[in-house]
Formats: structure tokens, sequence, C-alpha cells
């Protein structure tokens, strides 16, 4: 399976791009007064300096733009807008009209198109396309379910609203993201495992592998001053960065 050329360019450049926190957490104490939100421009002198990436709606936002520069139709999708069970996605549209899925936020190996009568529309269990799971796919209307099979027949779903959101409640939605942190760190990477593409996650604690054999537990460092480390070793970001960030997930944890 695979999308227009136009939307696989695109896609690919983003194949070593980790959806991560940290990056949102060092940012609130970088950002000039009044900014939340990071620029495109930003993003990517931040990438190119630091290795930073940065969460679903960065992803999205910095995806959306570089799918438009390529000439490709695109619009912010999602759900839960302006709450901590947000999530935020591309729906792209090929030169024939084919609207495909662009989740790098999820770390999607691929685009996987939504029109079920798609001829690659995955109906059925189908791997390649998420990392450590198959995925089948079903639609009702503006929504996309999709169910994630796993290592042991477990099971779990995610449903996607395929209505294009509009792009001044999207702008809003980026800059209540920014200013809302969770307790804990999140990392996912995909990397190269076996003969797999794997998921390589880490929420502040511990490190796993999520695989079609199911989770790999990983040796964690013996205290929290490795992490960056080990960070900056898998998904390249600055060390300086990840010490920064922890620092003020520590702030938050100790303030409740």
């Amino acid at each position: 399976m695979r999308s227009s050329e136009e939307i696989e360019a695109v896609w690919r450049t983003f194949d070593h791009h980790p959806m991560e926190t940290l990056t949102k957490a060092w940012w609130m104490t970088q950002a000039p007064k009044g900014m939340r939100q990071r620029s495109v421009t930003m993003m990517e002198s931040h990438r190119k300096s630091l290795g930073t990436s940065g969460n679903c709606y960065d992803l999205t936002l910095w995806l959306l733009y570089a799918l438009q520069e390529a000439g490709v139709e695109a619009e912010p999708v999602g759900h839960g807008w302006f709450t901590s069970r947000a999530h935020a996605a591309v729906l792209a549209k090929d030169r024939v009209g084919a609207e495909w899925l662009c989740d790098l936020g999820d770390q999607w190996i691929q685009p996987v198109p939504v029109d079920a009568e798609h001829e690659a529309f995955p109906r059925k269990p189908t791997a390649g396309l998420f990392p450590g799971a198959s995925v089948s796919l079903s639609r009702n209307g503006n929504a996309l379910t999709v169910c994630y099979h796993r290592h042991g027949g477990k099971k779990s779903d995610q449903t996607y609203n395929l209505c294009p959101v509009d792009r001044d409640t999207f702008s809003r939605a980026c800059a209540w993201s920014q200013d809302h942190l969770k307790k804990r760190p999140l990392l996912e990477i995909r990397i190269p495992w076996e003969k797999e593409t794997a998921l390589w996650e880490w929420d502040g604690n511990k490190a796993v592998l999520s695989t079609s054999r199911g989770l790999v537990r990983l040796d964690s460092p013996s205290t929290a001053t490795h992490w960056p480390k080990q960070i900056h070793d898998v998904a390249g970001i600055d060390p300086q960065v990840v010490t920064k960030a922890l620092e003020v997930y520590d702030r938050i944890r100790k303030t409740g």
C-alpha cells in the first residue's frame, strides 16, 4: 500500500521525527512572552540545531505546511480539541481525489486510505502500517475507527473525526496544547528492529519496545540523569533540552 508519490515523498522526510512532549516543556522556558505554538520555521530551526521534534500538534502543523508546499491539498483532523485527550493528524488528498490519513503523532509507518471503497482500505488486520500492531479500519460517515490488533489477541481502538477543523480552531487548539503539560513526558519513535518497524516508547520512567511479538522491556538507566544521553542516542534530541524539560516536569509533579 502506498499513497501518491507527492504525499509519500513528503511523509518520508519525517521518518526520524519522534512524537515527544519534551520540546513543549523546554519551550515553556524559552518562548518569548505571548508566544506559545512554535512556527514551522522555528520547528525546522530547532530540529536542525537541537534535534527536537514535537507533539502531535507540532507534527500536524509541520506536515500540513510541508504537504501544501509540495502542492498537496491537506487539512487538519482529530478529536477532543481543547482537552487532555485531544489528538491531531492530517487528511491529505492525492491527485485523483483519494484521501489519506497521515498521522505522525501516533507514529504510523505510512499514510492509510480512509475511503472504504478504496482498493487498499484495510478492512482486515493488516501489518506494516503501524508499529507493533496490525490494523483494521471501518468507516461510518466522518467517523473512522482504527482497531489495533496486538500480540496475544489484545485489541484497542481509536476513532478519528474526518471532518476537517477550520484553521482558526486548529490554531487555538495548538496554543491551548502548548499551555498544558501532563505530569509525565512522553516520547515515541519508530526504529528498525529485526525484520520490522518497532516503536520505542518512553514515559519518563521506563522505555519499552512495541513489536509484533509484544512489548519488550528495555534496560533503563539507574538514575534519571542518564535519560538525556539515552534519549539523544535513540531520538537525537540535544541532552540539554531533555535535561531542562525534565526539570519542568519534575516541578509539575511536585506542585501537583
